[in-house]
């Protein structure tokens, strides 16, 4: 080989070595970003090997799920994931192992080392080494705050919607009762609890007595009557304020604990009804099974006293328009009587008979002085 022949072969041996040695060093900076992508990455990375083991994973993902790294290698994908959602990822597992068109971005529900359930959106693909598959790599995001944010949404909606259509039946019907009926299991239900009283205070403001309950298996002792001052729904009365009532067989407050043990009542929750600044009466939850009402709870149920109160006040004052309007109508029918040509008996007997009907009371009696004044006789009964 002559030395010109020598020193081109030398020339291209040393540019080949440039070559190679920039391809590994960019090549080992690219294994370095993709390593610290890796190592720094906000979603959980691990690989699926073909029998269905965790191969490798980063630090996410051992930050999510609870695991160690010494863990990896005896840990099943399946163990990673909630039971209710087992069958629809192993079977986009096996499908996508055998070469078919599945989709590769999916929501599930993960479970943690320690039983805790984790929201993840997942992005799979298939891993290949010189043309064969040798697993499947997963990107999972932690979508769990923004599952529970949508969900305190949809609850919050729903039950908005009942409040509004609860206020609409308020303002729409003239019956009291339906209108109780509804309030009592719309609230109930959204309120997840199994029974609902309302109770109203009597004419005398000295008693509670059941206007309305729901979903109750037997009736409620002594008639539904309790004083005012006593137990826990006295308090409600006198404080003005809701309470929460874990056990009610462990609360001193709560008078009727024969009664709630043959119910299975556990947990209570009762609100008042005010109406123009007064308390006209309770709203109570029950549950049956241990319930610690949160302050969200709360509210929804003052809302629906709010509700109550607001049919109660409807209805009384439709009541009186009904008794003002009948008044006038019995006045009017009694001085036309009496400027008619109706004997004194007919006239006294219409009086009567709208007194009875406007009072509602049983009997009356007319009493007139005689002629000379000095007896009262009985002129009607």
């Amino acid at each position: 080989m002559s030395n010109h022949n020598l020193r081109a072969s030398s020339t291209k041996l040393e540019t080949a070595s440039k070559e190679l040695e920039q391809k590994v060093a960019e090549l080992k900076e690219s294994e370095e970003k993709y390593r610290s992508l890796f190592e720094t990455a906000n979603d959980a990375i691990f690989m699926v090997n073909l029998q269905g083991y965790i191969s490798f994973a980063n630090p996410k993902f051992f930050e999510v799920m609870g695991y160690s790294p010494q863990e990896l290698e005896k840990l099943h994908f399946t163990h990673l994931v909630h039971p209710d959602d087992v069958s629809l990822v192993m079977n986009r597992f096996k499908r996508r192992l055998a070469g078919e068109e599945v989709e590769t971005n999916y929501q599930f529900r993960a479970l943690t080392k320690d039983k805790r359930v984790v929201y993840v959106d997942g992005n799979f693909s298939l891993v290949k080494k010189e043309g064969k598959v040798i697993g499947i790599q997963a990107i999972a995001r932690d979508i769990t705050q923004r599952k529970y944010l949508e969900k305190n949404l949809e609850e919050r909606t729903k039950q908005l919607k009942a409040l509004y259509d609860t206020t609409r039946r308020v303002a729409s019907s003239l019956s009291l009762d339906e209108v109780l009926s509804t309030i009592t299991q719309e609230s109930a239900n959204l309120l997840k609890v199994d029974g609902a009283i309302i109770r109203l205070l009597d004419a005398e403001h000295k008693m509670l007595e059941v206007v309305k309950a729901h979903n109750l298996k037997t009736d409620y002792p002594g008639q539904g009557m309790q004083g005012v001052g006593e137990g826990v729904l006295g308090r409600i009365l006198l404080e003005g304020k809701p309470i929460v009532v874990q056990d009610v067989q462990k609360d001193p407050r709560y008078l009727r604990k024969e009664w709630a043990k043959k119910e299975g009542f556990i947990s209570f929750l009762g609100v008042p009804l005010e109406s123009k600044k007064k308390i006209i009466g309770t709203l109570a939850f029950l549950s049956r099974r241990k319930r610690l009402f949160q302050k969200k709870e709360v509210s929804l149920a003052l809302a629906f006293a709010n509700q109550t109160a607001v049919a109660i006040e409807n209805a009384q004052l439709y009541e009186e328009q009904k008794r003002s309007l009948l008044e006038r109508k019995k006045l009017h029918e009694i001085s036309v009587a009496s400027s008619s040509k109706l004997d004194t008996s007919s006239i006294l007997k219409l009086i009567v008979e709208s007194a009875l009907e406007l009072t509602g009371a049983k009997r009356a009696t007319i009493r007139l002085l005689t002629r000379d004044k000095k007896k009262v006789e009985k002129a009607l009964y």
